[in-house]
């Protein structure tokens, strides 16, 4: 077992082969996703899939790019935890997690942190390895490495979009690429059945936050009914003593 972090290891992995071939289809996935959207603030967790050239994407003018490192191993403008990061509430406009989510022992308070610096309408990025492939059965067979990737806990798709729902996220779309062909699968097998046994995934979705309009209260005091009509009050007289006719002597 290498004494290396695990997010080191898991970059020199995909530097070679077969990870570099996953690596660049992932990359050719993320720039699919992201073309013509609208970015001003990017940031990217982890640097195991490179740093993106999010420039090719047609991002606004003046777009940030920020690569946020976990540990100090790794290259980045910062050193931060994926569930820690030090933005302001709902400034990012698009946060790319690749891997991040399969390798974090808390993958849920990663989602949360994410819901909490992405701007409303923003983007969330997410790239993992599909447990129901022919990658998902190498893994089982290989856990007992405990090195990346084989240590990872994968996740499916629908399992990612179930706790992005949760949070209010929506999903806009999710592209899957065939398994290396030179590697895990014939080439017939590959692109005829790439759905079932891709190898990794790249899950697109948004933050969604709706606004609330106060209702205004069209409520008219009523006037209650009274069956037969209301008493009339009754008019009193004192009653005033009567003259006496008798006269005094």
């Amino acid at each position: 077992m290498s004494t290396k972090p695990s997010d080191v290891v898991f970059a020199e992995w995909f530097g070679k082969l077969p990870g570099r071939l996953y690596r660049d289809a992932e990359r050719r996935g993320i720039y699919r996703a992201l073309r013509g959207r609208a970015v001003r603030t990017a940031v990217q967790i982890g640097n195991v899939l490179q740093l993106l050239d999010l420039a090719s994407c047609d991002p606004l003018p003046g777009a940030a790019h920020v690569l946020v490192g976990a540990v100090r191993q790794q290259p980045g403008d910062i050193c931060a935890q994926p569930h820690d990061l030090p933005f302001y509430s709902d400034c990012i406009d698009l946060l790319i997690l690749p891997h991040v989510l399969e390798m974090h022992p808390r993958p849920h308070a990663v989602l949360r942190e994410a819901h909490r610096v992405l701007a409303p309408e923003g983007h969330i990025l997410i790239t993992g390895f599909s447990p129901v492939s022919l990658f998902g059965a190498a893994h089982l067979a290989l856990r007992h490495r405990r090195n990346p990737p084989w240590n990872a806990r994968l996740l499916s798709v629908g399992r990612v979009t179930d706790w992005l729902a949760l949070l209010g996220f929506e999903r806009v779309g999710t592209l899957s690429d065939p398994l290396p062909r030179p590697w895990l699968a014939p080439a017939a097998l590959a692109y005829s059945f790439a759905g079932a046994v891709a190898g990794s995934y790249v899950l697109l979705g948004r933050k969604r936050v709706f606004g609330l309009r106060p209702i205004v209260s069209r409520w008219r005091p009523r006037r209650l009914a009274v069956v037969g009509g209301l008493a009339e009050p009754s008019t009193r007289t004192a009653a005033r003593p009567k003259a006496s006719s008798r006269k005094a002597p």
